[in-house]
Order: C-alpha cells, then structure tokens, then sequence
C-alpha cells in the first residue's frame, strides 16, 4: 500500500499507532468531513478524529501527510518525519484546522528544502526561527516572508484561514 485515503469521513477516535507501521506508504489522506471552514460549524469534535498526532517518525518514503479538519491535539513532535532522508524531493504536511499548540520544532523540520507545511487555523504559538530561512518552502513564500509565510504573526489572523 503506498496511498491511504480516507477523506471525507466521519471516523471518530484516535489515529491507531500501527498507521506509523506501513512501511511504504508514500502518501496518508485522512482529513476531516469538510475543507470549508464555513461548513466546519456544522461538523462537531464528535464526528473528527481527536488525540495527538500519530508516531510517523519511521516512515521513510512518504511525500505527502494530509490531516485537515480533524480535532488533533497537542504539539508537533520533535521526531516527526525522523525516518525521511533530507534529500526527500518534495514534502507537503497539511495540519490545517486542527487544534495544535507549541512551537513547530526546528528539530526534525530544518533537515527539508522543499516543504509546504500548512498550519492555519490551530493553537500554534510560535514557530522556531531556523525554519523562518528555508527560501524553498511554500514554493518560496518563507524565502519572501520568513515566520509569516508559514503562520501570521501571533495575535493576527486571516479572515479566511485564520492564524
């Protein structure tokens, strides 16, 4: 199995751990019953996924991570994604509509030059600073932007997708 898509559905629950088991897995859709953040009011915690992220850290082939709206909770691990060579290609992690905290930890991150990280709309306070340098990722809006191309500043926020 190399793609796991589970869009669209209203599982409840937590990620099982033996999701960090499949070894060839290259791509992982499970977001939530809705992308529209207007249609979100409408879907409760109770019809989402909720605990913290799965343990991905042996994962070595995966080149996509898509866990939009859900009710995730907790930080991003600093051994996220430990298993992937530096020298992945291209990497696209979608956390978006989520409610994660912490700081998005440079720790395992750093290592990647092609990165479209989403984050909008979670609890995320801030963003170490050795990822706000990384002029490849999000097709260069960080090289552009630095912090803000990934999140907007704390405190701040966009109409549509939030923080």
């Amino acid at each position: 199995l190399t793609v796991l898509n589970l869009n669209a559905n209203y599982f409840t629950g937590t990620l099982p751990d033996t999701l960090g088991n499949m070894s060839n897995i290259e791509r992982i859709f499970i977001n939530g019953p809705s992308q529209d953040i207007s249609a979100l009011s409408s879907v409760t915690a109770k019809d989402r996924i909720t605990g913290p992220l799965p343990d991905l850290s042996r994962l070595r082939h995966l080149k996509e991570v898509h866990f939009s709206s859900q009710s995730l909770t907790g930080f991003i691990p600093d051994n996220f994604l430990r298993s992937l060579p530096s020298n992945s290609s291209h990497l696209t992690i979608d956390l978006t509509s989520n409610f994660l905290t912490g700081t998005v930890p440079a720790t395992v991150l750093h290592r990647f030059s092609h990165l479209d990280l989403f984050l909008t709309s979670n609890l995320i306070t801030s963003i170490d600073g050795e990822l706000c340098s990384k002029s490849q990722w999000m097709n260069g809006v960080v090289d552009k932007y630095g912090c803000d191309g990934i999140l907007c500043p704390l405190g701040t926020y966009n109409l549509e997708y939030g923080r």
